[in-house]
Formats: C-alpha cells, structure tokens, sequence
C-alpha cells in the first residue's frame, strides 16, 4: 500500500483479504495482533521449490537400477534432504521396475528425517515400506533420534531399529538389493547434527533440524556401488550382529 498510495482500497476489502489468508494458513497474527507469514507456509514454499530443484536434477540422473554389475557412480546434491528425495524416489522407481526386495539396511550416524518428507513423499514411503522387512542401526540415540525413529516404527510395523554406538560413523549407508550406497556427510554438517540432535527436547519444534537439512552449504556426495557379494556379506554380517538374525 506505501509503494501504491493511489491504489482504491477500503478498509472492508482489506479485512476480509487478510480473513481469507488467515483461513488458507497463509498469514497468521503476532502477539500484537500484526499480521505476518505463517512460518509453516514459508516452509512449504521452500519445500516446494526443494522438490522442484530435486525433480530438475532427477531428470539428469540415470535410475540406480541402470548401473551394471561392479561399477561405482558419484552424484552430490545440494543439501541432505535432496540426497533424501532423491532416495526415495529411486526406490519408488525400483519397485514398479521389480519386486521389491525381502530386506533393506540403513546405517545411519543420526536417524534419518522423514517426517520431512512431502505428503507425496510419505505415500511414497508408506508404500516402500509395506513389504519386506527393514532394518536401520543408528548411531547416535538422542530424544531426537527417538522421535525420527518412532514415527517410522508407528507408521508401518515392517522397520527394526536398534542403536549401537560402536557402529561405522564414517558415512551413512543404505542397502538394498545388489546396492551398496553410501551417503558422505561433511564434517562441519555432522557436527551441527550432534548440537542440534542433543539439543532438541521432546514438545520442541523440529525447525533447526529442517533448517540443517535444507542448508546448501553441505552438499553431500552420494557413492553408489552395484555389487552383488558385498551387498550380501555386509546385510548377512549386520542382521546378524545387531538383530540375532542368520
């Protein structure tokens, strides 16, 4: 309204705009009664424009099932939730490909966010996670590692955790089928992992965690390696190790 002084509007027409941005979350009021962005909508546009950069680079990126027997591939991806889209995309791809396979493995330095995936991405996942049973050893068990955790184990019964700080922190890693992937974190990126994951309490909002994720400042690098008896020998040594299982 200062940058257009002429512009003709009334107060009435002012309230209800301000009444209809309210009402789609767009808008919200302080504790003055000032009217300011909604921080979940800012969020969302943010989301958004991650999954249109994530779907931009998808399209130049050969799915994982293409890689032959023996051979490495290296992608980096700006931030660690695009490295996270772009995972569960190509296991969504895998399973309309083939049947989807008896048993995955994560080993994870922190548990892995989902509950910031979309709600396409959690469909996504819900539906990866329906058949098989899977596995993931973290790391580090801080009430925030709990919380990733619970959500997953609450939403399908199909996912085993267990935590073991002994376990390799050098990188996390994800196993499925004939795919060894490894995911490179930087440094500086863990270590604002651990402040922010031994911070958080439980009630707390989860918006450092998101911002940390979202920051382009660590690109992680992402190895894949198609490798059948690797595979195999690492899945069989872990099953065994951490959940009794031969």
């Amino acid at each position: 309204l200062k940058q257009e002084p002429t512009a003709k509007l009334t107060y009435q027409a002012i309230h209800k705009a301000l009444g209809q941005l309210s009402e789609q979350k767009i808008v919200e009021k302080d504790g003055k009664g000032a009217y300011r962005l909604d921080i979940n909508w800012i969020h969302g546009l943010k989301e958004f424009g991650d999954r249109v950069e994530s779907s931009y680079v998808r399209e130049h990126i050969a799915h994982f099932s293409d890689i032959e027997e023996k051979s490495i591939v290296s992608i980096t991806f700006p931030s660690f939730l695009h490295s996270l889209y772009w995972f569960l995309d190509q296991m969504a791809e895998d399973y309309s490909r083939n049947n989807r396979p008896d048993v995955t493995l994560g080993i994870w330095y922190h548990v892995w966010p989902f509950t910031m995936a979309s709600e396409a991405d959690f469909k996504k996942m819900e539906v990866l996670m329906s058949k098989g049973k899977h596995y993931a050893i973290a790391h580090s068990d801080t009430a925030l590692d709990k919380f990733f955790a619970n959500f997953m184990e609450m939403r399908k019964k199909t996912l085993f955790m267990c935590y073991d700080s002994k376990s390799d922190a050098a990188c996390d890693v994800l196993i499925t089928r004939d795919f060894y992937i490894q995911f490179f974190l930087p440094r500086e990126f863990k270590r604002r992992m651990d402040r922010v994951f031994s911070e958080w309490k439980p009630g707390k909002d989860i918006a450092d965690a998101y911002k940390l994720f979202t920051d382009e400042k660590y690109p992680i690098e992402v190895v894949i390696a198609r490798n059948k008896r690797l595979t195999e020998e690492k899945l069989a040594e872990a099953l065994e190790t951490h959940f009794n299982r031969k």
